[in-house]
């Protein structure tokens, strides 16, 4: 039994882990490496997730949040866009959204941040489409 849920515990990480596009042949990555750093060392407001993304653009830091459910990677946003996009300008993951949860609070975390992500990725893939029609 421990070897089975072993088996799936391996299995499910790398379904999670996979990518379903291929970023080999994208030339130009928009998110800088120091903008990276600088970003990750803000806070996170989940409450005004459009003031974040603001601040994020202005590092260069066009990631979008995406997080692992039983289908591969998820990555939220009001309406449909280009996968390659993703290549373009990379993702940052958010754990803890799609585990079994603890209690009702880490639950209602949980919805609140996917909330955060959709409206998060939403601004930017906008910004993005407005800077590739200048």
């Amino acid at each position: 039994m421990t070897r089975l849920l072993l088996f799936i515990l391996i299995a499910f990480s790398f379904s999670v882990a996979a990518n379903d596009f291929d970023c080999s042949a994208e030339e130009e990555f928009l998110t800088t490496t120091e903008g990276m750093l600088r970003s990750l060392l803000l806070p996170i407001d989940l409450e005004h997730p459009i003031d974040d993304a603001k601040k994020r653009i202005n590092l260069n830091d066009f990631r979008l949040w995406v997080y692992g459910d039983i289908t591969g990677m998820v990555t939220p946003a009001k309406f449909e866009f280009k996968q390659n996009l993703v290549c373009k300008i990379g993702t940052r993951p958010m754990f803890g959204v799609t585990d079994s949860f603890y209690n009702k609070e880490h639950a209602e975390l949980a919805e609140l941040a996917k909330h955060y992500a959709m409206q998060y990725n939403s601004y930017i893939l906008e910004y993005v489409d407005k800077m590739n029609h200048k």
